[in-house]
């Protein structure tokens, strides 16, 4: 518009001009300055062109809908500004579009001065700072107080989420890092507020500050929510292994699911290891269940089942006989017997077959008379009779007391010799046998033993025995150790030492089954057994195995160890995160076990802050699979510690011994 009115101007003056020269030295005639054929049409405003006509200067118009521009009339296009096309910007002036390519892409209508980096309006903690970000560019924010759920703090963080402890008749909590003192009108005891002393209304629910006050058989149950407490239910935090609101389960805690609740699950089947909960907490997946229909008192025939119990009778797809037995080829079978269905519902077992009188391995009859237990001296002795072939004399006679884990079916245990004592009661031909085992390693649990004898009759019939026989309980015939059952094996309790002093966590991995795998394992027992964890330092999962020889528990497993041939901190190892708050004279112990026959070294490691310690002695051991202790171990360190670590090692693997067992870990304290 400048421009047009200057044009004006200019041409107006420059008639004036000629005017006013004409009427000072000539005779006025009238007329403008002259333009001439040279002169190029120029905007005189956005709306009018100068141009040179009949040698004049004479303003143009332009119609209804365009405008000047290089001095012609154009039609408008667009719309005077910039706006973004993509990665180009493109611009409009005097209604012409323009369009100019930004190579770090186009945004807010103008191009971007550096590239794309994040999306707009994401935070993130990047250590104590705050990383922002805006037009696609990353911004840092330091962070006085800390970074924490992708904001600044506003006040430092002075202790660990979720934690509890009693202050005098106050419960001091933690959440976001900072510690609230909440009063207790009946005193504080074990990390919770005292119930009130009075009944409370059965089934009812409320919030207190963060608690879930509930009531059950007239007395208030208190939960502490980590997340706070709202609408009378703790708020969910999906994926902190803890049930809170309507979450159904939550990581480990499943609440009182079982495989038995999967939607597919058949309610005839036997199912073992457990399920695992979803990622949204509000139901179960399969997890490590597995189904069998064996033991379901239904005879499957059409999922391809051998037999099964039905109502307490073994059921066949096929009527047995004594005589279908494997094993027992050639024998005689007493009259009334039938086979009964194996424990897996693939085969036989003897059931109520009876062999007729005949002998075995040079033997006629023998008894395992008796079994005794002498718990002061941490023993068993047993009594066994045998009568031999005719003309097996007592120099042809071996025998053993096998004992150990009942879960061993072939009863390979852990064997004593006997030795032969005097019989005044003894028949012609019969011969007493005793042994004795000492327990004093074994683990509380229940163990079975069985007598077994060997006679060589090689220079009486040319046939030598290959192997040791099983005594019945009962006067009879003798049974092949690999056909052994309940018929054979007399039984002894051995009692669970007892600890001094509180116990913080335990571990014993009662409620697993041979071959369930999991992530990681609550303890099963404890003051702080909610939020005492077991796990494997690299992710590994934990396969839990039962034990074999002198211990009968299941044990917490897990292989590749460290080959090195020290110990490497920075190895593979099981990791305990504990708590010991309000408690002093922390202590520890455990069961250890492993594969192969090369030595193990175990080793425990305190961790604390920035605190890494051994502690203890080293436990080196190279029976195979038999459990030895470490033995109980201060930690002089963990007095009063909302958490700490102990992690297990062992170093020195081998191919062939490259797994260890974990059983009955004690985590014990004094109140303070």
């Amino acid at each position: 518009m400048k421009r047009g009115l200057i044009w004006i101007t200019m041409a107006c003056i420059a008639i004036c001009a000629s005017s006013c020269a004409e009427s000072e030295s000539e005779p006025k005639s009238g007329k403008a300055e002259k333009c001439d054929a040279s002169f190029q049409p120029t905007c005189a405003a956005d709306n009018m062109v100068l141009q040179c006509l009949n040698g004049e200067y004479t303003p143009v118009m332009c119609p209804a809908g365009k405008m000047c521009s290089g001095g012609n009339c154009v039609s408008v296009s667009c719309v005077q500004g910039t706006r973004c096309n993509g990665n180009n910007l493109v611009t409009c002036q005097n209604g012409v579009e323009s369009t100019i390519p930004c190579p770090n892409g186009c945004d807010t209508d103008h191009c971007r001065t550096a590239p794309v980096t994040c999306t707009n309006g994401t935070n993130r903690c990047v250590g104590a700072n705050l990383v922002t970000c805006q037009n696609g560019v990353e911004t840092t924010i330091p962070c006085p107080n800390g970074c924490d759920t992708d904001h600044c703090r506003t006040v430092p963080v002075t202790c660990t989420n979720g934690t509890s402890r009693c202050v005098g008749a106050n419960l001091v909590t933690c959440q976001n890092g900072v510690e609230n003192t909440i009063p207790c009108p009946n005193g504080c005891d074990t990390d919770h507020c005292k119930p009130n002393a009075g009944l409370c209304i059965e089934g009812s629910v409320r919030c207190d500050d963060n608690e879930l006050v509930t009531c059950e058989n007239g007395v208030e149950n208190r939960k502490l929510c980590l997340n706070g407490c709202h609408n009378n239910a703790c708020v969910a935090e999906c994926g902190n292994n803890v049930r809170e609101g309507d979450e159904k389960c939550d990581g480990s805690d499943l609440g009182e699911y079982t495989c038995k609740d999967l939607p597919d699950a058949m309610q005839t089947a036997v199912y073992t290891g457990i399920p695992e909960c979803n990622a949204t907490c509000d139901g179960i997946e399969n997890g490590s269940c597995e189904k069998d229909l064996c033991g379901n008192n239904i005879l499957d025939l059409d999922a391809g089942e051998f037999c099964d119990v039905v109502d307490g009778e073994s059921k066949f797809k096929d009527e047995p006989t004594c005589y279908s037995l494997k094993g027992y080829e050639g024998k005689i079978w007493q009259e009334g017997g039938r086979p009964g269905c194996s424990d897996d519902c693939k085969s036989y077992k003897k059931g109520t077959c009876k062999l007729a009188a005949q002998p075995q391995g040079g033997i006629e009859t023998c008894q395992f008379i008796s079994l005794t237990n002498d718990k002061s001296a941490k023993e068993v002795s047993g009594y066994a009779l045998v009568t031999p072939i005719a003309g097996a004399t007592q120099e042809l006679i071996s025998g053993q007391l096998a004992c150990g884990n009942l879960a061993a079916a072939t009863y390979s245990w852990q064997k004593e010799a006997a030795r032969f004592v005097e019989c005044e009661d003894c028949k012609a031909g019969e011969y007493k046998l005793v042994s004795e085992q000492s327990y004093a390693s074994y683990a509380g649990g229940t163990y079975g033993c069985v007598f077994q004898i060997y006679v060589n009759t090689i220079t009486i019939d040319g046939n030598k025995s290959t192997s040791y026989y099983n005594c019945p309980v009962e006067y009879g015939y003798p049974v092949a150790q690999d056909l052994a059952d309940e018929s054979v094996v007399r039984t002894f309790d051995v009692e669970q030492e007892q600890v001094e002093g509180t116990v913080l966590a335990h571990w014993d991995f009662s409620n697993f089954v041979k071959d369930d795998k999991v992530a990681s394992v609550q303890a099963d027992d404890g003051v702080f057994k909610s939020t005492s964890v077991l796990s494997v330092s690299d992710g590994s999962t934990i396969r839990m195995l039962t034990g074999t020889g002198k211990y009968p528990e299941s044990a917490a497993s897990c292989d590749q160890w460290s080959q090195e041939s020290t110990l490497d901190l920075n190895a593979k190892h099981f990791v305990l995160k504990l708590s010991s708050t309000g408690y002093k004279n922390v202590r520890f112990q455990f069961m250890a076990a492993g594969s192969g026959i090369s030595t193990k070294h175990i080793v425990a490691v305190y961790r604390f802050n920035n605190l890494v310690a051994v502690v203890g002695d080293e436990l080196s051991f190279d029976d195979k699979n038999q459990f030895v202790p470490f033995p109980l171990t201060p930690l002089e360190s963990a007095s009063n510690q909302s958490e700490f670590e102990l992690d297990v090692y062992t170093y020195a693997a081998s191919e062939a011994n490259m797994t260890i067992r974990l059983d009955d870990i004690f985590v014990i304290g004094d109140p303070m």
